[in-house]
């Protein structure tokens, strides 16, 4: 793969995603914010990969697999109006159809291909399969570090901003209320992250959010995301129940240690 292979899917992700907007701004600002999402994680992947000590070779690919992750996800709103997987299409395989149809992995070599082709493929699952290829273990890891990284960028603004009382998550109906669900609590705990399904409160969607520090791979990860002070700014339009307070801690505590190792 070279800077052009690269710079060539650049060009063509940029000309796909703009060929979604129709001038209405509600419309285009849902197709925008995937589309900023894809440019900045891709910055970020290349943060993490150059940390680890990658050479040009490796950074390019992980590049590209933060460039095409989301790429379904164009095609999946404009088809069924919503993000959710559970209710339209898995948005990565919509995303791998098109990348196999357009044929945009013909500069790369066959294990580069199957390399990005396994970390778009698993990047949104809450428990990938263990991959005995260890390059593909590698690039699934850091595009889905890079992936909820700028996703916990995102939220928060939503969270810290006019939209503090969504009626939905992720298209489930919230309970109103600082109650927090058991399973949650207990996920916390136990130092793993909360799944979707045990999600009943606003107050259950931002500790989920806390408890992704329980599924990041890389100390630069864990030092990205202690800059951003995603738990503090999460936290902090918390109740502050002892139940949170304990939780909170325990995530502050996982990510000072996981921060502080060395690669």
């Amino acid at each position: 793969m070279t800077h052009p292979d690269l710079e060539r899917l650049k060009a063509w992700f940029a000309e796909y995603a703009s060929g979604f907007y129709t001038g209405d701004p509600e419309h285009d600002r849902v197709f925008r914010l995937k589309q900023n999402h894809t440019v900045r994680v891709a910055v970020v992947i290349r943060r993490i990969g150059r940390s680890l000590g990658l050479g040009l070779e490796e950074l390019r690919v992980a590049e590209t697999t933060a460039l095409l992750h989301d790429v379904g996800r164009f095609r999946q709103y404009a088809r069924y109006r919503t993000f959710r997987d559970q209710t339209s299409e898995n948005h990565a395989r919509i995303g791998l159809r098109l990348i196999n149809r357009n044929r945009l992995l013909a500069g790369f070599s066959p294990a580069q291909r199957a390399n990005i082709a396994r970390a778009v493929a698993f990047h949104n699952t809450a428990h990938p399969p263990v991959l005995n290829d260890s390059d593909s273990r590698l690039f699934l890891k850091l595009l889905r570090d890079a992936d909820k990284l700028d996703i916990l960028n995102i939220v928060i603004g939503h969270y810290t901003g006019r939209a503090r009382q969504p009626e939905a998550f992720n298209g489930l109906a919230l309970s109103h209320g600082d109650r927090c669900s058991p399973q949650v609590i207990a996920s916390l705990r136990e130092s793993r992250f909360v799944h979707l399904e045990e999600v009943r409160t606003l107050t259950d969607v931002k500790l989920l959010y806390i408890s992704w520090v329980f599924d990041l791979n890389f100390p630069a990860s864990f030092r990205e995301m202690r800059k951003a002070r995603h738990i503090e700014r999460l936290s902090a339009s918390m109740p502050a129940t002892a139940e949170v307070i304990e939780c909170v801690r325990m995530a502050r505590e996982h990510l000072g240690r996981q921060a502080g190792r060395a690669v």
